[in-house]
């Protein structure tokens, strides 16, 4: 197995069970979207963020990592508050 190989299959499996989404705020339009959700990695997302900024002038575009392995800690969400 090359090494390229190897290296590919690791990161599909740190990639497995998460969802990269990439929000802005399209040309014209004054509240935040979801812009793209079909991104295989964080560098790929950030990627289709940069372009969707320099090409169609998408403004505050971010990426937002979903991990859908674990559990969301919801009693933290409730404490911090107080």
């Amino acid at each position: 197995m090359k090494k390229s190989e190897i290296r590919a299959m690791i990161r599909e499996e740190l990639n497995a069970g998460k969802e990269y989404i990439v929000w802005g705020i399209p040309k014209g339009k004054t509240s935040e979207e979801v812009l793209y959700t079909k991104a295989k990695s964080d560098g790929e997302a950030k990627k289709v963020a940069k372009l969707l900024s320099s090409k169609y002038g998408i403004t505050k575009a971010r990426v937002q990592i979903l991990d859908l392995t674990t559990k969301p800690e919801f009693s933290q969400i409730f404490t911090k508050g107080k």
